[in-house]
């Protein structure tokens, strides 16, 4: 069900011509990234090792840096 969700959502995205070029990352991925977290998350070992762990909080950290970063534009 998510990869149907996924692609009947990245098709009309990826006909669509505008990217937008001042956002932190693709601004349309977020209309399917539920979806992706939730095959992520099934994809995740049990229990989290320390490797799965830091690169979770590697890439929160990467993330927030770059929402700071943005945020200084405007």
């Amino acid at each position: 069900a998510c990869w149907a969700a996924i692609v009947a959502t990245l098709v009309p995205i990826l006909m669509y011509y505008g990217i937008g070029y001042v956002q932190f990352g693709y601004r349309y991925a977020l209309d399917f990234m539920p979806f992706l977290a939730l095959l992520a998350a099934r994809g995740l070992p049990n229990p989290l090792t320390s490797a799965t762990r830091a690169v979770i909080g590697a890439s929160v950290l990467i993330n927030v840096w770059g929402a700071g970063y943005l945020a200084s534009w405007i």
